[in-house]
């Protein structure tokens, strides 16, 4: 079995990234602590950091949060909730003043997948290292 790499999935070089551009929904600014989206949500877009950071936080029972993860620039998150269909599973928290962010709709999102081989790698690679993590989090061995 490979090696599991530590470093969060990005879109590498300019060619996902441009194409993830000019097929946007659209560019959106957050500032310090604003919500992107919530646990639970319904989950009809993904996002790509062009600037800032963004805070991945997960509500357990009690409402106490813990940070799972932090996306910087190039790296996406919210890609989980398009594959699947279902609600999103944490909260998207901008965690600096201005957050860049790309939003890309579902519809977009099946057009890049169907049409971009190198988007498509980039998104299977992130879900492949983030199912080990959630595994492990909830105490099953993958």
């Amino acid at each position: 079995m490979g090696q599991q790499s530590n470093t969060p999935p990005r879109f590498e070089g300019e060619a996902p990234l441009n194409a993830a551009r000019r097929i946007a929904k659209f560019e959106r600014e957050f500032d310090l602590d604003d919500v992107i989206f919530r646990q639970g949500d319904n989950g009809n877009s993904m996002f790509v950091v062009v600037e800032g950071a963004v805070r991945i936080e997960h509500e357990r029972s009690g409402g106490q949060r813990a940070v799972v993860a932090n996306r910087t620039v190039g790296e996406f998150f919210g890609e989980m909730a398009l594959v699947d269909a279902g609600r999103r599973t944490a909260f998207a928290i901008a965690a600096t003043s201005p957050t860049r962010l790309i939003e890309i709709d579902r519809a977009r999102f099946m057009y890049l997948v169907s049409q971009q081989p190198a988007f498509s790698l980039t998104v299977m690679r992130a879900l492949c290292r983030r199912v080990p993590m959630s595994t492990s989090e909830a105490g099953v061995d993958p």
